[in-house]
């Protein structure tokens, strides 16, 4: 229970949109941070700045390129935090 009151204090804390102020205020009696977050998931997974973002993703994936300069199995070239830009 107190890490449950702990992590909703951090979010009420850190969460100072519009959109995310209304999702703390529904859940300011019971203070269920993990319906808080589902909310803000539900909420935000949705929004413009999502849609721009897996655009831009999906932009980067489909033009990914594994040349030569590259010496490490595929696996870790997937893993490894690349850029996931052509090089």
């Amino acid at each position: 229970m107190k890490q449950q009151k702990f992590a909703y204090s951090v979010l009420v804390h850190v969460l100072d949109t519009p959109k995310s102020t209304k999702f703390v205020k529904k859940h300011d009696e019971t203070q269920d941070v993990q319906a808080l977050y589902a909310d803000l998931l539900k909420a935000y997974q949705k929004g413009a700045y999502a849609s721009i973002l897996i655009t831009e993703l999906e932009k980067q994936i489909w033009t990914l390129e594994l040349n030569s300069k590259w010496t490490c199995p595929v696996q870790a070239f997937l893993t490894s935090g690349h850029t996931w830009s052509k090089t």
